[in-house]
């Protein structure tokens, strides 16, 4: 592969990292300007060398005397509805709203939006039938797909106030967190934001339905798992499940762990990290039962050596009374900490093994 196209393929992946809402390293903003620059508007954006400014093919010139970080220029037009852009003359990503997904053509890397109440409508929809029959919008499932602020997403919207990347829709506008996201606050340096990153309408759908994130962050899963799964491989909470008791209860979740199950096997992975562990049946349902709230059977816990006892089935308040449990979560690399109740992925592309890792390049 020449220099030139390696650099192409480099750029390309941080775009994807900026679609989804991902920071690439920690203290790092790239940011996406969409038409001229202004002055003003510059003097808000990344003056690091590390971070990246995504800008129309036209205007870098204009931009590279403006800024210290590295400029990068795209073609085609920015539009989370509708529009296609690309990075050198190899690498190109359609975006389109999730509403118009069973429509499109995917024959490139394609970033579906949520922003309109028709892209609400079908994705709620999606989800529920997700979690009753276990099967997926086939659109979702390709590899070529990701999802415009997958992060948000993912974590139910719980990212804190500091914006993974920065996003400018046109000259003399303000620094927003994200294409639908809300204003962002710079000082010294430091950028804040107290809207949420995916906008306020988005925000609401998920307190008012987290099992929306839930689906998504499952489909991206599944996703990744095609290259090394049999083609009937699960998600447990979708169609089955290994907890007994109201499955209504893992479709509360707010952490970010799921169980694949293929072939008789079971996996457990951490989307925010990537890692993979396989494991045994038992452990695999007792992860899923411990997270879903649900309380631990007396047979289970025999099998798995465990004494739990308490009415608050919080999954930290359980983690909290056993030894036994907070080895195991701390073995396969899951959050125990006191908030995980409804901790927050955090935005960062953390880099893992190679051989563990199961969250897939979007755009190659």
């Amino acid at each position: 592969m020449s220099e030139d196209l390696t650099q192409e393929a480099a750029f390309s992946e941080r775009l994807r990292l900026w679609l989804e809402g991902t920071r690439p390293a920690p203290g790092v903003h790239d940011a996406l300007v969409v038409g001229a620059v202004s002055d003003e508007a510059m003097t808000s954006l990344p003056g690091s060398e590390e971070s990246l400014v995504f800008v129309e093919e036209s205007h870098i010139e204009a931009v590279q005397a403006l800024t210290r970080s590295r400029v990068v220029g795209y073609n085609g037009e920015f539009s989370t509805n509708g529009g296609e852009i690309g990075i050198g003359t190899n690498f190109v990503v359609q975006l389109e709203g999730y509403a118009t997904a069973p429509y499109v053509a995917i024959s490139c890397p394609t970033a579906f939006s949520i922003e309109e109440d028709a892209d609400r409508e079908a994705v709620a929809a999606d989800a529920s039938t997700a979690f009753q029959t276990g099967v997926f919008p086939r659109f979702l499932l390709t590899q070529l797909v990701t999802v415009v602020d997958q992060e948000f997403w993912h974590s139910c919207g719980q990212l804190g106030n500091d914006p993974a990347r920065l996003f400018v829709p046109a000259a003399a506008s303000p620094v927003l967190s994200g294409p639908a996201g809300g204003g962002v606050e710079v000082n010294d340096g430091a950028y804040t934001t107290h809207s949420p990153v995916a906008g306020e309408e988005n925000a609401k759908m998920l307190r008012e339905n987290s099992g929306i994130g839930r689906f998504l962050g499952a489909a991206k899963v599944l996703r990744a798992a095609q290259s090394r799964f049999p083609a009937d491989a699960r998600i447990s909470g979708f169609g089955s499940s290994l907890v007994d008791g109201d499955p209504s209860a893992e479709r509360s979740r707010r952490d970010s762990v799921f169980v694949i199950v293929a072939d008789e096997k079971y996996f457990v992975t951490e989307l925010r990290t990537g890692r993979l562990n396989k494991v045994p049946k038992d452990v695999a349902q007792a992860v899923e039962t411990v997270l879903s709230g649900v309380e631990l059977g007396a047979e289970l816990q025999g099998r798995l050596g465990l004494k739990l006892s308490g009415k608050d089935l919080a999954p930290s308040a359980q983690i909290a009374r056993s030894k036994e449990l907070q080895m195991l979560f701390s073995h396969l690399g899951i959050d125990v900490s006191p908030g995980m109740d409804a901790v927050a992925p955090p935005a960062v592309a953390v880099p893992v093994n190679p051989a563990l890792t199961i969250v897939p390049v979007i755009i190659t």
